[in-house]
């Protein structure tokens, strides 16, 4: 496996780890959760700030909206606390509850924001702890790409070589290195052998 084929495959790029289809699930998850959370958060927060301060406070202490992953947070704490208000058996945060219930935010509505969480921590255990056998399966089948595509490439180079004859328009296709030597007044690189190589039209002349 010569360096050639390896900057054929691109191996002398970045890669980003996480990238490719599981980073692309990822963020879209958390745009959903994000979604959630400012529709949710504002329709609580206009319901309980007026009629039930005190279980505002304890909902949202030290608690409010932010964007990207970190709403994987926010949420969660939220959740956690509604479900503390639902057991608890005092008067306020029973009406509170059932009010929150009236404007939407019923039992069902938090069942699918677990559900958005439980589908971003699947989504990176995934991308964390791929099967092994999967890697190398991965492995073999890009190992198998590659050398198809390096063979092809030979083919074609050599017959391109064939109808390209100046080494730098070879060099401009990958088919050669820029070489040294005799440059003309406009800066050709090899133009003056490859004229000296030209056959000259009075050598074809008649005697």
């Amino acid at each position: 496996m010569g360096p050639p084929r390896e900057r054929a495959a691109g191996r002398h790029l970045a890669l980003t780890p996480g990238s490719g289809s599981f980073q692309t699930q990822y963020r879209a998850t958390v745009a959903e959760v994000d979604s959630w959370e400012n529709t949710w958060f504002d329709v609580a927060d206009a319901a309980l700030s007026r009629s039930s301060p005190e279980v505002h406070g304890v909902l949202f202490k030290n608690l409010s909206k932010v964007s990207g992953s970190g709403t994987v947070l926010t949420v969660r704490t939220f959740l956690d606390r509604l479900d503390a208000l639902q057991e608890e058996e005092g008067e306020p945060s029973r009406e509170a509850m059932a009010l929150l219930e009236k404007r939407g935010l019923t039992a069902k509505r938090r069942e699918e924001a677990r559900a958005l969480l439980a589908k971003v921590e699947s989504v990176e255990l995934t991308d964390d702890e791929l099967d092994t056998s999967d890697q190398e399966t991965t492995k073999a089948k890009r190992e198998q790409a590659l050398d198809a595509m390096w063979d092809w490439f030979q083919d074609w180079a050599k017959t391109a070589r064939t109808v390209v004859k100046n080494r730098n328009y070879q060099a401009m296709l990958g088919l050669t290195s820029p070489r040294g030597g005799a440059t003309d007044k406009n800066g050709d690189h090899g133009a003056a052998e490859d004229r000296k190589e030209a056959p000259s039209p009075a050598a074809h002349s008649p005697a």
